[in-house]
């Protein structure tokens, strides 16, 4: 039988590729987990206008933490999916960044 990992409420999470220490707060419906990112501190390699066209591409990603640590994140653009919140719905691209728990 696999053991399983209590996670707190809150907790700090490391992005591997950058190292940059993100505190965020586990929400147990959550399927996915998103990071705010302004489109001025987001490059896409060749973007188009039309946002199917920019899957599979690069993105740059210009991030910061609480603590005001700034990282650049390259990863692949995965999918163009509908977030809907409590704010209604809007779209925004998933990408894939690895994270590690407690660090």
């Amino acid at each position: 039988m696999r053991s399983l990992r209590l996670v707190p409420a809150f907790n700090r999470w490391k992005e591997v590729s950058s190292g940059l220490n993100f505190t965020a707060r586990v929400d147990t419906g959550a399927a996915v987990t998103s990071l705010h990112c302004t489109p001025e501190d987001c490059v896409i390699e060749q973007a188009s206008e039309d946002p199917w066209e920019n899957l599979g591409k690069m993105v740059r990603l210009y991030v910061e933490n609480r603590d005001g640590a700034r990282a650049w994140i390259e990863t692949k653009i995965l999918d163009y999916v509908e977030v809907r919140s409590a704010n209604g719905a809007e779209h925004r691209y998933r990408v894939r960044l690895p994270l590690r728990c407690g660090e």
